[in-house]
C-alpha cells in the first residue's frame, strides 16, 4: 500500500538555519526560494531536483511519487 504524498515540507535555511514550512507543488520543481529570515535566495543544490530535496525534510512530490514505484528520477524535470 502506497503512503500518501506529503504535500508539505520544512525547509532549513542554509544561510541562517531558520525553518518555514512550504507547501509542495505536485507536479513542478522549485530550484529556488528565498528565506523568510534572512532574505537569502535558497538554491537547489548540484545533483539535486529542488529545494525541497535539498534542504526539506520532506522530497518533492514527483520524488515521492517514483520511490513509491519503486523508479529513479523526478518525472517533474526534463531529462530526470
Amino acid at each position: 500500500m502506497n503512503m500518501p504524498i506529503v504535500l508539505e515540507s520544512t525547509l532549513c535555511c542554509p544561510h541562517c538555519g531558520f525553518q518555514s514550512v512550504w507547501h509542495m507543488p505536485e507536479n513542478a520543481c522549485m530550484w529556488r526560494v528565498q528565506c523568510q529570515a534572512c532574505h537569502q535566495d535558497v538554491i537547489t543544490l548540484p545533483g539535486k531536483c529542488c529545494v525541497f530535496c535539498s534542504y526539506g525534510f520532506h522530497p518533492c512530490p514527483p520524488i515521492q511519487r517514483t520511490q513509491q514505484q519503486g523508479q529513479t528520477g523526478c518525472g517533474c524535470c526534463p531529462g530526470s
